[in-house]
Formats: structure tokens, sequence, C-alpha cells
């Protein structure tokens, strides 16, 4: 049998397979809103105390190298 049959023979085995095993998936659709597309609680009612809390997020974090070169520079001249 020729190298061509035998791929043939197999793939058609291997797609009998897969029609006949069930789809494992999930049917789960969650609409994009603003209310599902953040982890937290968000939304028009919600603006001040979403605001508040990326504002120190970001701040925290941007400020955060230049205290700790700060520290490591006043550690280095003790």
């Amino acid at each position: 049998m020729s190298i061509i049959a035998r791929q043939t023979v197999r793939s058609a085995r291997t797609a009998l397979r897969q029609q006949q095993a069930p789809l494992l998936r999930r049917n789960l659709h969650v609409d994009n809103t603003a209310e599902t597309s953040l982890p937290f609680p968000s939304g028009p009612t919600r603006k001040v105390p979403v605001a508040i809390g990326l504002t120190t997020f970001l701040v925290f974090g941007f400020s955060l190298p230049f205290i700790a070169a700060k520290f490591q520079i006043a550690k280095a001249s003790w």
C-alpha cells in the first residue's frame, strides 16, 4: 500500500472518530458591557471610587522605582 493511500485511510479514521466524539466546549456568552468587562463593580454610579482606586494604583506603581532608587542611594552613603 502506498504512503498516500495509508495517509488517506488514517485521515478518514481520524475524521470518523472526531464526528462520533462529543464536542467538549462550554457554551458561555457574556455581553461585553461596562458592567461585565471589569473584575470589580463599576458603572455610572461608581465613577468616583473607581477613579480614586485607579489613581492610587497608578501613582504608587509609578513612584515605587523612584522610592527604591532613593533608598538604595541613601543605603550606599551610610
